[in-house]
């Protein structure tokens, strides 16, 4: 009687009576009791009880090696198609054990393959590849060594730390790969395997940097896969090959080509969230952040709440002026994960050009925190010691250039801290390295200031002239007019300013100080 409550209890008591019980129970009697119980619980039709009970009764039932490991595999696919790599690795392992790898080597590579996929997930490829060399001496057959030897060069080319990987040893493992499609028996199939092998090869090209072998090899692909196959046939292996072209031709430097593939891709498989980050991505490239930002929008629909895809979002927001919505993705982002420096980055330097340095502190003590050396986060800590004590952020401003002298944010801001610091020739000669680097319009605006002070009124108003042709801002129409006025051509300079006042009639003051500034004594 305790013996047999203890199976119906789905073996969850551990009192040692009930335990004992059991035990002492002769082993056919407890099997006839896994199995009625294991068919009273099928029959109610609850999908978890296939995840938990129903699998450890058909393991302990009359049929073991049969309606266990069909049990296991039910929950294993299960679990590996929802990403629960845990449980998928705690499946595989009780398969494993009770499947024959003789006579079930579907069943015994399907528990070995789907743990080694879950291993990799997990970042333990050294793990997965044991169990790849393991299938290696427990089999001859072809099917499992060519997969094994597919997945063996994907984990020398992808998964290892950088330090440790071997791309040479994952060509030799993709050209074995290629050679056991060589042999199999239907055109068909071969042709569709020989092209997925390639495929892997094109992906260890890339990244021993060959990217026009990598996109010959997809190209080709593509091409036999036509050929070989009717046009409904294999569609997802396809989409995988075009979205790899379409990869290499980015980088390449060919992105409206790239866009093209990718649109193709998103036709036929519209409801994968990467074809559309891809696509997003590539959209910013060619000036088009408007698109992208719909890209990235559906790619958020479509996905969890993945930090890449919130950044590149705000990141577009930014570009187009949306200041409080990017604040807030890249606070997001922070959320999801408080280890992404760009986002760190660039909040901090929002929250200070939104004059917000409590905040700008907060992330750029965290950031550095966390990568003490990064030359960006130390800039923005230029940017806010220049408010106190611009000969401190001078010193940090150099300290980052050294590290990172295209650094164009550090030039200007060094540029600025100089300007403070009353140093004239040092502020244009920084200004002038960071409009080498990225010449913009509040660049210019600040050498010219610079220039204007230092006299050099001709060169100040170019520098005002070119940041309005780039921006029609009333703060530099008036400095633009007080450098006419310097050089005696007052009436352009009575026109700037009537310019400037028509578009902010509070730089009245301003433009008087201007005025007196420069009148003959």
């Amino acid at each position: 009687e305790l013996a047999r409550g203890y199976v119906v209890g789905d073996c969850v008591d551990d009192d040692p009576v009930v335990l004992r019980a059991y035990a002492e129970t002769a082993p056919e009697v407890r099997a006839a009791w896994h199995d009625e119980r294991a068919d009273q619980l099928a029959a109610r039709e609850e999908w978890s009880l296939h995840l938990g009970a129903i699998p450890m009764h058909r393991e302990r039932g009359s049929a073991p090696q049969r309606d266990g490991v069909a049990a296991l595999r039910e929950a294993l696919e299960y679990c590996v198609n929802m990403g629960f790599y845990h449980a998928t690795i705690e499946y595989g392992q009780r398969g494993r054990a009770l499947a024959d790898w003789n006579a079930q080597i579907d069943h015994w590579w399907a528990f070995t393959t789907k743990m080694t996929t879950s291993l990799l997930a997990l970042g333990r490829p050294m793990d997965a590849l044991a169990l790849y060399d393991e299938a290696r001496r427990h089999t001859d057959n072809s099917m499992v060594h060519m997969q094994a030897a597919y997945a063996t060069a994907m984990i020398y080319t992808r998964h290892l730390e950088r330090s440790e990987r071997n791309h040479s040893r994952a060509r030799e493992w993709c050209n074995a790969a290629i050679a056991y499609a060589r042999l199999l028996p239907d055109p068909r199939e071969r042709a569709a395997h020989l092209v997925f092998n390639r495929n892997g090869l094109a992906l260890v090209a890339m990244h021993e940097g060959k990217l026009e072998e990598a996109l010959r090899l997809v190209t080709e692909g593509m091409a036999e896969l036509d050929r070989m196959l009717e046009p409904d046939q294999h569609q997802l292996h396809r989409s995988v090959l075009r979205h790899n072209r379409s990869q290499l031709l980015a980088a390449l430097g060919r992105p409206a080509e790239a866009l093209a593939e990718l649109e193709v891709v998103i036709a036929s498989d519209p409801n994968y969230a990467e074809y559309h980050l891809d696509r997003g991505n590539l959209l910013r490239k060619l000036g088009r952040p408007a698109e992208a930002l719909a890209s990235y929008e559906r790619a958020l629909e479509l996905s969890p709440p993945f930090p890449e895809v919130h950044y590149n979002h705000a990141d577009t927001l930014l570009e187009l002026g949306e200041v409080d919505a990017a604040l807030a993705g890249f606070s997001y982002v922070l959320e999801l994960d408080p280890d992404h420096l760009d986002a760190r980055v660039n909040r901090a330097g929002l929250r200070l050009a939104l004059d917000d340095p409590e905040g700008a502190w907060q992330d750029v003590r965290e950031g550095l925190r966390r990568q003490p050396n990064n030359p960006h986060l130390l800039c923005v800590r230029g940017q806010l010691e220049l408010a106190d004590d611009p000969g401190r952020a001078r010193q940090t401003l150099t300290t980052v250039l050294a590290d990172a002298p295209e650094l164009a944010t550090a030039w200007a801001a060094r540029g600025l801290a100089a300007y403070h610091d009353g140093d004239l020739s040092a502020a244009v000669a920084d200004l002038d390295r960071a409009i080498e680097l990225d010449d913009n319009p509040t660049n210019r605006f600040n050498r010219g200031v610079a220039l204007l002070d230092a006299g050099r009124f001709d060169a100040a108003l170019t520098d005002f002239t070119l940041a309005v042709q780039a921006e029609d801002d009333p703060l530099t129409r008036l400095h633009r007019g007080t450098c006419l006025l310097a050089l005696g051509r007052d009436a352009e300079a009575d026109e700037e300013f009537r310019i400037c006042l028509a578009a902010d009639p509070t730089l009245a003051d301003e433009v008087r100080a201007h005025r007196e500034r420069l009148l003959p004594a």
